[in-house]
């Protein structure tokens, strides 16, 4: 009964440290100690479940990732307006080929910074394929696939990204 209870406040306190609750939040919450939560944190961090991650692709939205990549794009464009018109009065071929180059460089600079873009990007993918998983063996009533999935969801989350 006691490791069932603690299997319970493990995924309970995994949930709620995902949606952004502190250590001390759930310890309590959970009636637990601080320490419980760091091993419960630590051992699934152990089989490849990093709870840190998991907040961070939550935490995440889509919406807002969308609305920074089209400033960015706008605001890439009219910098490359901009610099075009600077090019167009330099007269040596040469200066114009290495401030062009400059821009292209720096452009691809910013742009892959924005790995953890990428990362959510995969996590949705991911989290998507297995709910769309678990709904057709809940229609083909394959229960222990929907079981096996439901309990390995973070799992096969983490190993795609």
């Amino acid at each position: 009964m006691k490791n069932k209870k603690a299997e319970i406040n493990k995924r309970l306190a995994k949930q709620s440290y995902i949606i952004g609750k502190n250590i001390t939040e759930i310890a309590t919450a959970l009636k637990i100690t601080r320490n419980t939560v760091y091993n419960y944190k630590n051992a699934d961090f152990k089989v490849g479940i990093d709870w840190d991650e998991l907040r961070f692709v939550k935490s995440a939205d889509t919406k807002d990732l969308e609305k920074k990549e089209k400033e960015f794009i706008y605001t890439l464009i009219k910098n490359f307006e901009d610099a075009l018109e600077e090019v167009q009065k330099i007269e040596d071929s040469e200066t114009k080929l290495n401030m062009l180059t400059r821009y292209v460089n720096t452009y691809y600079k910013i742009k892959m910074n924005n790995k953890e873009d990428c990362k959510v990007q995969k996590a949705k993918i991911a989290t998507d394929t297995v709910f769309a998983i678990s709904e057709i063996a809940l229609k083909q009533d394959n229960i222990s696939a929907v079981d096996f999935l439901s309990q390995n969801a973070d799992l096969i989350i983490q190993a795609i990204i």
